[in-house]
């Protein structure tokens, strides 16, 4: 069975990002289980902006070491708080999310976003950052009122300043224009990764 080690996240930003350290060197092959709780400050300390708050959420991770590399699997699950994309009232967004990655040793970075490639001479990896992305695209990008979507408010779709519908509509109301015209290949870019994208350049 997998030790499971409960990592408290502190107030000061830079203790908080440290809680994140896994010393590695002196682990033995094996499964190691990390859990943490996560708030909005991780996602303060990396800059990100969006318009959901007070993040809750568990993560799990599942450290499994071997003689040359070592596997991260990753876990998610919680709430934010978010506006509704229609009725603009607050509700709690379930969020749920997993990422595998590779962490190999070596000089030359990989070009595979799913393979990290760390130094020979380190003995610690910090995975904030990871469990940062994981959670970032974890979150829907359409952001619905359960009770919006059940019927109980039926709040009008709301009209864009150029005069069309609102794009971003569930499954079974009115479409928006860019729906009606085949969609718009720039609102099919993911904007949560055009902005992980900016904090990692």
């Amino acid at each position: 069975c997998a030790p499971v080690v409960h990592c408290k996240i502190l107030d000061s930003m830079d203790k908080e990002l440290k809680e994140y350290d896994i010393p590695f060197s002196g682990l033995k092959p094996g499964r190691y289980e990390y859990s943490y709780k996560v708030s909005q400050d991780l996602f303060g300390y990396f800059g990100y902006d969006d318009n959901w708050s007070d993040a809750d959420i568990d993560v799990t991770v599942v450290l499994e070491k071997r003689t040359t590399l070592m596997d991260l699997h990753m876990q998610c699950e919680g709430t934010v708080l978010t506006p509704c994309d229609v009725t603009g009232e607050e509700f709690r967004l379930p969020v749920n999310g997993r990422e595998e990655l590779v962490i190999k040793f070596g000089d030359i970075p990989s070009e595979d976003e799913q393979i990290i490639v760390i130094p020979h001479y380190e003995t610690t990896i910090n995975i904030g950052r990871f469990i940062y992305e994981m959670i970032v695209l974890s979150v829907p990008q359409k952001r619905y009122h359960p009770d919006y979507i059940s019927g109980k408010i039926t709040s009008p779709i709301p009209y864009s300043e150029d005069g069309g519908l609102y794009s971003g509509t569930p499954a079974g109301s009115a479409k928006g224009k860019d729906d009606a015209d085949g969609g718009n290949q720039e609102d099919d870019i993911d904007p949560r990764w055009a902005k992980l994208k900016d904090i990692k350049n």
